[in-house]
This record gives structure tokens, C-alpha cells and sequence, in this order.
């Protein structure tokens, strides 16, 4: 009880003193969760150890002391996000820009203020992901929801819960899943929320993921969905990703996808034990019959996988007429084109426009395998 008192009296500069024998920490682990229960009443506002006294808490505290942290630095990063902390931080900011003899503009000053307040919640951020808890889970998911928020604050509040959400609770899920798909989230937060959407149970989410392969208002939020779903497939799996593709003339169905899906596909798990297919098997099937977006995800394969001995399978769809997706003008980087070595200047490479199938094979496909070693 005298080591528990003596650790919280002072911890901040007891924790840093290099001259005592034992350290705060060591005192810590050895003395386990009675030691670390009285530490979360430490985190505060304006503490400088909250990284270190969420790893105590999360290495040696009981549930109770976790859960009492995780609120706690639910509180400090609220209070950190409020524009109250700004205000308290200016005159600071202020005096130090005075004995430092500096004299920023109003706006650079504002960006200080701003950078100050971003450098402490990511400090906050990165202490919640060692604690964990439902205070924090519940905060950081609301929080990246926010569009106010910047979007690299987003990204920290998706980065604290990994492996910190319990990917049973379906309010949780859903909410991640909302996140991932809406069209008005920025591209990295709709990265990271498919990360943790790719940490959840295949049967919890595929039927959402499967979804966004038709409703997506752009092609990105499908390739990123595609990249999750097939991840966290085998390969008995994959004609069932190809059968959720979209069909017809596969409209805003992007080059990117056609070469990566196949790729992807290719590094999936076999299951011999379920007598399962290899990747290359599952797609063969494809390479004639299908979608136009699954034929060319099945071409794609060959485009990472593929090696000089296919090269006469392929030719064999050199002269097939099949037109090659289309993409309307709302959509960004969605040309069907790939670069070819010049006729002049084999060194040098062209663009050349894909508009079939088999322009595919013959410009995108077997020049990658003719320059592979």
C-alpha cells in the first residue's frame, strides 16, 4: 500500500527519475493490478504520461481499472477536441512565440494552435488503442463518423480501435460499415474503416461488401470493398465474388480492377481438405464464359501470375471483339488504357486505348509477361 501511494503521490516525476533503484514501472509489474487500479484517476487533461500510464493499465490493471481508463481518456479527448483547450493553450503559444523572438501572422498562428491540438489527440488516440474498453470503441467510431473532424483525426480515431471492437456487436459493425460505404468519406478513412471491416467474420459482412460491388457511386469504394471481401475468401470462394461483379457491359468496371482482382484471387488460400481448386483452376472457367468484368478479372490473373508458358492460351483471345467497359465522366482514373513499348523506341512506351478484350490480352496482359524474367 506504501508503494501504491508512493508510485500515484508523484507519478510524473517518479516515473522519469533514472536514479532510484526500481523504477515506477517495474514497481508496477511486479506489484500487478492493485498497483495499476489507483492510475487511471491520473489521466487528466494536461498530464504529460497518458501514454504511459494507458500501457501500465492495459499491461498490469484488472477490467475494472481499464474500463475506468478508457473512460477517462474518452473525457481527455473530448476535452482536447474542444475549442475551450485552444483557448487555454493561446497564451502559452503566445509567450513561447515571444521568448523565442517569433512573430507569426494571424493564420500561421491559428495553424500552431492547430497543430498543437493535433499532435495531443494523437497522442490521446494512440493511448486509447492500448487501453481499449467500450468508452473508447464507442467514442473513436463516432468521432471518425464526424464530417467536421479533419480527415486525419478520422483516421486515428479507426487506428485506436484495431483489435479493440468486439466484432459480435452488430450496432458496432454496422456503423463501421455505414462509414466505409458512404460516397462522402474521404478516401483514407474509407481505407481504414475497410481494414477494420476486414477484421470482422466473413458471414457478419460479405452480404454488405457484396452490395457495394453494385451500389457504389464510384469504382474506387467497390475495388476497396472487392480487396476485403476476396482477403478474406478461399478459393472455393472466388466464383462467388465473380458472380457479384457487375454484369452486361460492366459500366464504370475500371482497368485497376481487371488487373487486381485477378491478382488478388491468385494469393487466396486453397482448402485440399474441402477439395478445393487453385485460384488458376477457378478462373479458367472464366477465360470464355461470363461477365465481361469476370472474363477480364480471369485474363487479369495472368497479368501478375501469368507466366511465358501461357502465353499461347492467351493468343488465342488476341482477336476476341468483346467490347471493353465503358466509364462516364463522374469517374476518375477509369481510362482503358495500357502503355506499350514504341514501335521507334522499344525503350520508350506509348498509351494505347483498350476498347475489346482481347485488346487487353495483347496490350496489357502478355507485354507484362514478356518482360518478366
Amino acid at each position: 500500500t506504501a508503494l501504491i501511494s508512493w508510485i500515484v503521490a508523484d507519478f510524473e516525476h517518479r516515473y522519469d527519475n533514472a536514479s532510484q533503484m526500481y523504477g515506477v514501472e517495474q514497481v508496477v509489474r511486479f506489484l500487478g493490478a492493485p498497483a495499476a487500479r489507483p492510475l487511471p484517476k491520473l489521466i487528466v487533461t494536461d498530464s504529460r504520461k497518458i501514454s504511459d500510464l494507458a500501457k501500465l493499465v492495459a499491461e498490469n490493471g484488472d477490467q475494472p481499472a481499464k474500463e475506468e481508463a478508457s473512460t477517462r481518456l474518452v473525457e481527455v479527448a473530448k476535452a482536447t477536441a474542444d475549442q475551450a483547450w485552444i483557448d487555454k493553450l493561446k497564451p502559452v503559444l503566445e509567450e513561447a512565440n515571444r521568448a523565442g523572438k517569433l512573430a507569426p501572422t494571424p493564420e500561421q498562428f491559428k495553424l500552431q494552435l492547430e497543430k498543437a491540438q493535433d499532435e495531443q489527440l494523437e497522442r490521446v488516440f494512440g493511448a486509447m488503442k492500448k487501453v481499449g474498453g467500450r468508452a473508447v470503441v464507442e467514442y473513436c467510431i463516432g468521432f471518425a463518423s464526424e464530417a467536421k473532424q479533419s480527415e486525419d483525426r478520422r483516421v486515428r480515431a479507426l487506428a485506436a480501435i484495431e483489435g479493440n471492437f468486439d466484432h459480435k456487436n452488430q450496432v458496432d459493425s454496422q456503423r463501421i460499415l455505414a462509414l466505409a460505404s458512404a460516397d462522402e468519406t474521404p478516401d483514407k478513412v474509407r481505407d481504414l474503416a475497410f481494414m477494420r471491416v476486414g477484421e470482422m467474420p466473413r458471414e457478419k459482412v460479405i452480404g454488405k461488401l457484396y452490395e457495394l460491388f453494385g451500389s457504389a457511386k464510384r469504382w474506387q469504394v467497390r475495388w476497396v470493398a472487392a480487396q476485403v471481401a476476396v482477403k478474406m475468401s478461399t478459393t472455393e470462394q472466388i466464383p462467388e465474388i465473380l458472380g457479384k461483379l457487375p454484369g452486361g457491359k460492366a459500366q464504370n468496371f475500371s482497368l485497376t480492377e481487371a488487373l487486381t482482382y485477378g491478382e488478388w484471387m491468385g494469393n487466396t488460400k486453397m482448402m485440399p481438405e474441402k477439395g478445393g481448386k487453385t485460384a488458376r483452376a477457378q478462373l479458367a472457367g472464366y477465360l470464355k464464359e461470363g461477365s465481361t468484368s469476370a472474363r477480364l478479372v480471369a485474363l487479369g490473373f495472368f497479368y501478375s501470375h501469368g507466366t511465358k508458358a501461357d502465353l499461347q492460351t492467351l493468343g488465342a483471345y488476341e482477336s476476341d471483339r468483346t467490347p471493353a467497359p465503358k466509364c462516364d465522366d463522374k469517374q476518375k482514373e477509369c481510362e482503358w488504357k495500357c502503355y506499350i513499348p514504341k514501335e521507334s523506341k522499344p525503350q520508350e512506351k506509348e498509351p494505347k486505348d483498350v476498347a475489346t478484350l482481347g485488346d487487353f490480352v495483347k496490350y496489357c496482359i502478355e507485354p507484362a509477361i514478356k518482360e518478366k524474367k
